[in-house]
């Protein structure tokens, strides 16, 4: 096991415990594969890590940023791969569509989630009829506003609604209301 210590000469005002929790999520380790221990006669926090978690490991590319125009173009390659609908599609055209969502934040795995299921998560049909660039416009014209602003995607809003949970906001903050008003 790998260990490390967090400590503080600020007595009083740090909570060391949830610093270390933030820190081990923000690595996206297992919590049972890490072990968070209050020393209570130092005043530190000692953190245990299985070692398999600190090796080095190949990025998920569903999960990775997406910047370059090299990484725009390996990306549109893996979407016409996988979404047979896109086979159709001019390149170029795909290209760019798909890069204003890679611009917006979006991963490989968001704009593959988007071309299989609409904003609701209802599953978009597929076979015969349902391909070309209409189709590409119209699956992700679903994932913009009103304005054309795109939408958060699937990871993005998991991330903030992570957040949310954390700090201790309600999870329905800014949902609409079932009540009519009045």
């Amino acid at each position: 096991m790998a260990e490390f210590r967090i400590s503080s000469d600020d007595s009083g005002d740090l909570d060391l415990r949830r610093l270390a929790a933030d820190l081990v999520e923000s690595q996206g380790w297992p919590r049972d594969q890490v072990s968070i221990w209050h020393n209570r006669g130092g005043g530190d926090v000692v953190v245990t890590v299985d070692p398999s978690l600190l090796e080095q490991r190949a990025p998920d590319p569903l999960a990775a940023s997406v910047h370059t125009r090299s990484d725009v173009h390996r990306a549109c390659e893996t979407l016409r791969r996988s979404d047979p609908s896109l086979r159709g599609v001019d390149f170029a055209e795909l290209r760019d569509e798909a890069a204003r969502f890679f611009a917006a934040g979006w991963t490989l795995g968001d704009l593959l989630h988007a071309l299989g299921h609409r904003h609701d998560g209802t599953p978009w049909p597929q076979g015969e009829g349902y391909e070309g660039v209409e189709w590409l416009q119209h699956r992700l014209r679903n994932w913009k506003s009103e304005s054309g602003d795109i939408r958060p995607s699937v990871s993005q809003e998991g991330a903030q609604m992570r957040i949310v949970g954390r700090i201790g906001l309600p999870g329905d903050l800014g949902a609409p209301s079932d009540r009519a008003p009045g």
